[in-house]
């Protein structure tokens, strides 16, 4: 049996949600429309809430909705999932997010939850290493060619 078996979860999670999603169109945040009938926000979380070694997961939201989340995110606040008003910027918003991980966190992952399709298996390879003291960013190759058109 590892050590970590028996040890208490450690990883904190800022699941970074405050974006105003204006690429996306009119209507409300990005972040909280459904996918297949699950708001995209709620499949960004599932993977995190839902794995042994999380002890705390931090979810960054638009300052307008921190205090009024939607109902489905309300119900889910508690012990191991806090809501933190977002700053002016991606990385303010990273920092309140940090500011509000418990102290029992020694190891920390940051989130889009503009990328709701993050597998168990992705996160335990960075929690894995992030446990050796090294930085990783989770990535997939793309697929299609980026190019770019001038007028």
């Amino acid at each position: 049996m590892s050590s970590r078996a028996v040890s208490p979860p450690d990883v904190g999670v800022v699941v970074v949600a405050a974006g105003s999603g204006l690429r996306a169109g009119p209507g409300e945040p990005k972040q909280f429309r459904p996918i297949l009938g699950v708001p995209m926000l709620l499949r960004a979380l599932r993977p995190f809430t839902s794995h042994p070694d999380v002890a705390h997961v931090v979810v960054v939201l638009p300052p307008a909705f921190a205090d009024r989340p939607p109902e489905w995110l309300g119900k889910l606040v508690g012990e191991r999932l806090t809501l933190v008003a977002g700053g002016a910027h991606r990385v303010d918003s990273v920092q309140r997010g940090f500011q509000a991980l418990g102290p029992e966190v020694e190891v920390v992952l940051v989130h889009d939850a503009a990328r709701p399709f993050v597998s168990r298996g992705t996160v335990d390879a960075v929690v894995a290493l992030a446990r050796e003291g090294v930085g990783a960013v989770a990535a997939i190759p793309m697929g299609d060619t980026v190019k770019e058109a001038n007028d």
